[in-house]
């Protein structure tokens, strides 16, 4: 990400003539946020049904449920930080 700043930086420093590469960079950057946050969307719902399934399941392991929720709560964290 930081080469993303700087690349931002470089390119508004130079002038109009370069605002075109900001607007090129922004728009690379928030397709990538949008498709992180697909990912990681899908990636919550797969494990929300992982949890779920292995729960009503006929022996269920305490810690694994347990590894999963934290699983869970560590993808809606980035998904919180991300759609900040």
């Amino acid at each position: 990400m930081s080469a993303f700043v700087d690349r931002l930086r470089e390119a508004a420093q130079l002038g109009p003539a370069h605002h075109r590469t900001v607007v090129l960079v922004l728009g690379a950057a928030a397709d990538r946020v949008e498709t992180m946050e697909a990912t990681l969307r899908r990636t919550l719902t797969v494990l929300e049904t992982a949890e779920r399934n292995y729960r009503l399941s006929f022996n269920p392991v305490p810690f694994q449920v347990e590894a999963l929720r934290h699983a869970i709560q560590a993808v809606r964290e980035q998904l919180e930080e991300l759609t900040r």
